[in-house]
């Protein structure tokens, strides 16, 4: 995905067992590929108004990285800071014109969850972390025929 996204509420995060209302999420983290040195004697040195000389390929697999999510705290269901890596997922709200929504989803734990403040409608907020592992995917929404 990539990018930074809010919406109404009403739209869930679920991570295992547990299950809440986001308001914000931000999946600009969408991970690195390591760089791996393979520079050796045989590389060339730089000359006169050249630089560099440390040669590099490309890692194997990326680290799929983190998503942010800011979500209406509810006291009674606190996220599982001390979970196992499960199955996740994020939905996004039902668009008029759509017979399913849009759904983000992999593997992952959540790292951090703290009470993020009070949202313009009054309710408290927490900010959740979610480690992702292995292979994420969109499924994108179906048109109602």
């Amino acid at each position: 995905m990539g990018t930074k996204s809010t919406t109404a509420k009403g739209t869930k995060i679920v991570v295992g067992d547990w299950e809440g209302q986001w308001t914000t999420f931000d999946d600009s983290d969408v991970g690195a590929r390591e760089a791996v040195e393979r520079t050796s004697s045989a590389s060339d040195d730089p000359g006169p108004g050249e630089y560099g000389g440390r040669e590099f390929v490309p890692g194997g697999r990326a680290d799929p990285g983190s998503i942010t999510i800011e979500t209406i705290f509810d006291e009674d269901n606190p996220p599982p800071v001390n979970g196992p890596l499960t199955d996740c997922y994020i939905e996004f709200p039902l668009a008029a014109g759509y017979k399913t929504p849009g759904r983000y989803s992999g593997q992952g734990f959540i790292t951090t969850a703290g009470r993020a403040g009070e949202d313009q409608a009054g309710e408290i907020t927490q900010s959740v972390t979610i480690k992702k592992s292995g292979v994420w995917s969109y499924s994108p929404r179906v048109a109602a025929e």
